[in-house]
């Protein structure tokens, strides 16, 4: 038996994961926007310092919040900059957080996101996230659809 195989079958016998471990897990935009949150860190990771993909996880952390009704604050945007940035890191406890249904795990990790965002843009020679946000979101409204969404 491969050892996948057997990680399998070992955390099929202990029943770990055998239900879905809590409520948000059943909301599939929810899903959806996690899926697109994991996509945009990883894109920018190997962007590169494009801070248009850090635009993009800001914005999708903006459509996870509104799912789960937590409240961003715009003084994460006022970050100190003697504070460092770990997207993956954020993205880990903001899971945890929603299998354990700990609300204020969730607040703080989305929070955070946004805060590692500013840090990062920062880093790059960005010192206004927001303004990047604002010119990729006209951008996309004038567009019309979702860039990987269309149908021909």
């Amino acid at each position: 038996m491969s050892i996948f195989n057997q990680a399998v079958e070992s955390v099929h016998k202990r029943g770990f994961h055998s239900a879905v471990p809590s409520i948000h897990f059943h909301n599939v935009r929810l899903m959806a926007q996690l899926a697109r949150l994991a996509e945009e860190i990883g894109e920018w990771s190997e962007s590169g310092g494009n801070v248009s993909e850090l635009a993009d996880v800001v914005i999708v952390v903006a459509q996870v919040a509104w799912l789960l009704q937590v409240d961003l604050h715009e003084s994460t945007f006022d970050v100190p900059t003697s504070q460092t940035a770990n997207l993956s890191e954020m993205l880990g406890t903001l899971t945890r957080g929603l299998r354990k249904n700990d609300a204020t795990m969730i607040a703080m990790s989305l929070n955070c996101l946004v805060a590692d965002c500013v840090l990062l843009a920062r880093e790059n020679g960005v010192l206004d996230l927001k303004f990047i946000i604002q010119a990729k979101l006209a951008a996309d409204e004038k567009r019309g659809y979702l860039h990987g969404a269309r149908l021909n």
